[in-house]
């Protein structure tokens, strides 16, 4: 094979896994709506487009399958098969089968696929004729319809090498039925494929910018010209719109992510026999690439967890004068300059009294210690805590809450509850749209320059004596409006010297985690923005520093991450003799 076929093929694999994320939420919505003309019409071109072009560029087996997955949709579309639940689990197991050959071919060029049982499914299917002669094999003698949902189910995970899932008896909600219509030709923007390689080297280099940008603003304050300095004011102007268009090319719509979770609590709501719904709002909310990917799974597990624990099961819902139909709502929008992604449920909420006594079981809080409910709630958040009292194939590990929170704050974002018992749950997280360029404040202590993300500090406070407290399980103590938050000096964490008493310097008030604390600097120096580097491999890893920048003066700062500075505070005094010297010649 020479490489221009070798280009043109995986040419054709990228627009097909472009095309085949898009058109799933079709499938779902023909199951509520299926007289919807125009996205019979959008599923059949799919079929039609992805038979043509893979056998145009040689590959015959998945032409060959696509064939009669398009002549299946034919059937629907020209009324020769009527559009019920069953029809739709072939579709989308066929959906599953396209991605699956898709992500193989990836891999390897010359894959082959074992497709014959779900092809003879398309060709031969009726709702008369389901148990056909190989799914029949597998059963036992007079098969329920469930154990004929089941088996082909199996047969269809063993084949894609995926996991088993079971009949789905609910039909999802879709806010708007037209949101698949055709867009009209003249309000089609045009667009060119360009290679990501391209566009980050694009983002390095007005990186670059920036931090010249920010030393030549420095320098031009030594020089009384009037004419340099509104000349430098402009350049500044023209360089931030060169900043903000070339970081709005690696934005992208969250609307793929959130139609790959209708699908998640379809599947899910399924196995769990409840009957939910999920809505989706500001689907068209653009966030970066790469934060967008890190929040797949966090998103995934909270999906899952809201139709799992959430949403209660038909029999309590009606018990508790609720409707049988439960409804996970997931929305997007900005705010203050970061993006805002929201889980809500319409179930029973979190019961602090029943999570303390899970934690106080599980040996994760001691018997005596009082939580008020914000902190209750929170401890779902903790390593191995479950409700569940046994395991299922959807949850009951004790893993993945801790997980959720660890990946969000690894992208500098957070995640808070809102719950009331009776009414629901709302997990709300706030995520930087970019990771390469972030609002930041430059902070002082001792002689060396920190940089703490904008968005980490809550408020800042100039303490006074009467504020500042000791407590003999807390040590140092700021007593703000009538609440205690421990303290600690910011070169405590890297073994720096300071002799500033407490109330000479300035305290950042940190409230991303489950404690709050305070971080206690000599001074603010300015607030601007930064371009985040990798750090080198002897700080790698190194809990508390998630990067560094250079400065304005050409000197390089590191970038903090406050929540896992107070995590390794318990490490021989906050540094170990490992980290100490790393630490110290890197400030």
């Amino acid at each position: 094979m020479d490489d221009f076929e070798l280009e043109i093929k995986n040419s054709f694999l990228e627009e097909a896994e472009q095309s085949i994320n898009d058109v799933e939420q079709c499938f779902l919505i023909l199951e509520t709506n299926p007289n919807d003309t125009e996205n019979l019409n959008k599923i059949f071109r799919l079929a039609h487009n992805l038979k043509g072009s893979s056998k145009a560029v040689g590959f015959l087996e998945f032409s060959a399958f696509t064939h009669e997955f398009e002549s299946f949709i034919l059937k629907i579309k020209n009324g020769q098969l009527v559009c019920t639940k069953n029809v739709v689990n072939l579709l989308l197991a066929a959906n599953d089968f396209v991605v699956v050959m898709i992500n193989g071919l990836k891999k390897d060029i010359n894959a082959q696929f074992n497709f014959t049982d779900l092809l003879n499914q398309m060709k031969n299917y009726s709702e008369q004729t389901l148990e056909t002669p190989a799914i029949q094999s597998e059963l036992n003698a007079d098969p329920t319809i469930e154990e004929i949902l089941a088996a082909e189910e199996l047969r269809l995970a063993l084949l894609a090498n995926q996991p088993v899932v079971k009949p789905i008896p609910i039909k999802p909600q879709v806010t708007n039925s037209n949101t698949v219509s055709a867009v009209s030709k003249n309000n089609v923007e045009e667009s060119i494929r360009v290679a990501l390689s391209k566009v980050d080297s694009l983002l390095n280099a007005v990186g670059e910018m920036v931090i010249l940008q920010n030393v030549l603003n420095e320098q031009v304050e030594a020089i009384d010209d009037k004419n340099l300095r509104k000349t430098v004011s402009q350049l500044y102007k023209i360089s931030k719109e060169i900043q903000d268009s070339s970081m709005s090319l690696r934005l992208i719509p969250i609307k793929p992510t959130f139609q790959k979770m209708q699908r998640i609590v379809r599947d899910t709501a399924g196995e769990l026999n409840k009957d939910i719904s999920i809505i989706l709002q500001g689907e068209e909310t653009e966030l970066d690439k790469t934060v967008l990917e890190k929040m797949n799974d966090p998103l995934v597990h909270l999906i899952r967890n809201s139709v799992d624990h959430g949403i209660e099961s038909k029999e309590i819902r009606l018990k508790n004068g609720k409707s049988e139909k439960g409804t996970v709502t997931l929305s997007a929008y900005h705010h203050s300059g970061k993006l805002v992604i929201e889980v809500s449920d319409d179930g029973g909420g979190l019961n602090p009294e029943k999570l303390i006594a899970k934690a106080i079981q599980k040996n994760i809080i001691s018997q005596n210690q009082k939580l008020t409910d914000l902190e209750a709630m929170n401890l779902i958040f903790a390593p191995g805590f479950s409700t569940k009292e046994a395991v299922t194939d959807v949850s009951g590990r004790g893993v993945g809450m801790d997980v959720v929170k660890t990946n969000i704050q690894e992208l500098s974002g957070e995640i808070k509850i809102f719950s009331e018992l009776g009414k629901g749950t709302t997990f709300k997280i706030s995520l930087p749209l970019t990771l390469s360029i972030i609002d930041s404040l430059i902070v002082k202590y001792s002689e060396n320059k920190f940089i703490i993300p904008l968005g980490h500090v809550f408020e800042t406070v100039r303490p006074t004596e009467k504020m500042i407290q000791f407590s003999t399980n807390l040590g140092d103590t700021l007593l703000l409006r009538g609440e205690c938050l421990p303290m600690f000096r910011l070169g405590d964490f890297f073994g720096l010297k300071n002799s500033n008493p407490l109330n000479q310097m300035i305290a950042l008030v940190i409230r991303l985690g489950a404690t709050p604390f305070v971080l206690l600097v000599d001074d603010i120096l300015t607030q601007t923005q930064i371009v985040t580097k990798q750090l080198g491999l002897e700080l790698q890893g190194i809990k508390g520093i998630s990067g560094s920048t250079i400065l304005a003066d050409g000197k390089p700062a590191l970038i903090l991450e406050t929540v896992e500075l107070l995590q390794r505070k318990k490490i021989n005094g906050y540094v170990n003799n490992s980290e100490a010297k790393n630490l110290r010649m890197a400030v």
